[in-house]
């Protein structure tokens, strides 16, 4: 049996990422086109992005992996999650 699901990202978390500044995958620009959300002088804007700069990709890990970061390090650790190593 297969299951092939295609999920569209949601269209305003997007577009809330592209006005808050943050770094956007090709195909997520390309969603906020095909969805009218950006305007000419936007695409022209990002059309101008600095070549010798990290790929969107490759910043998009960053920052997801510092916010990963942080979020383990405000989870305090459960009781069972310790091991103890004493086995007498």
């Amino acid at each position: 049996m297969d299951i092939d699901i295609e999920m569209e990202p949601n269209i305003d978390e997007v577009h809330d990422r592209f006005r808050q500044g943050k770094v956007l995958l090709p195909e997520e620009i390309g969603l906020l086109v095909r969805h009218g959300r950006l305007s000419t002088e936007e695409l022209q804007s990002l059309d101008k992005t600095d070549p010798m700069e990290l790929s969107a990709k490759l910043e998009r890990a960053k920052e997801t992996s510092l916010e990963m970061e942080e979020e383990s390090d405000d989870i305090e650790p459960s009781e069972g999650s310790s091991r103890s190593t004493d086995q007498s």
